[in-house]
């Protein structure tokens, strides 16, 4: 279905967009204020899913949601590599690495089948809702683990050298 071509070009344009101004961003402003932000976007842009897939006529409005999402995916992706290696030693990069990519696939292969089923069962505005709950849980568990106040990710005394 072309629409759904549409649908992810923006995303696709959403994210590059973050990935290749990141370097520069990144140099002026912390990740954990990139990440965060990020996850704000995320949350939002599922919100105004669920409630623009309600309404008729509202798709180049969804479209544009698209490009939000993919942004913020990107602001949480992009950075998320040079936290991993801050937190890591010679010895403990692969396995950090390792545990990021399992923990990461894990959490896709339990949201993408919730998503469909859901959309299947009680429609696309409902799985975006669900998501959107998700996802805003998952934004406030960010921002009570990882303070303000936090430059970097802590590191357990069991992960140094």
């Amino acid at each position: 279905n072309a629409d759904v071509a549409v649908a992810l070009a923006c995303f696709g344009a959403g994210s590059m967009l973050v990935a290749l101004t990141a370097p520069r961003i990144l140099d002026r402003v912390p990740d954990r204020v990139v990440m965060r932000a990020g996850a704000v976007l995320l949350s939002a842009g599922l919100a105004g899913a669920f409630a623009l897939l309600a309404v008729p006529g509202t798709w180049p409005v969804l479209l544009g949601l698209w490009v939000v999402l993919g942004a913020g995916t990107s602001m949480i992706n992009t950075p998320s590599a040079r936290l991993l290696r801050r937190a890591a030693t010679d010895s403990t990069r692969s396995y950090i690495f390792t545990a990021q990519f399992s923990l990461s696939h894990a959490c896709f292969i339990i949201t993408y089948p919730v998503a469909g089923w859901i959309g299947a069962a009680a429609g696309q505005p409902a799985a975006a809702a669900v998501l959107a709950i998700v996802a805003t849980i998952s934004t406030l568990a960010a921002f009570r683990f990882w303070p303000a106040g936090s430059r970097t990710v802590p590191v357990p005394e069991s992960m140094k050298g």
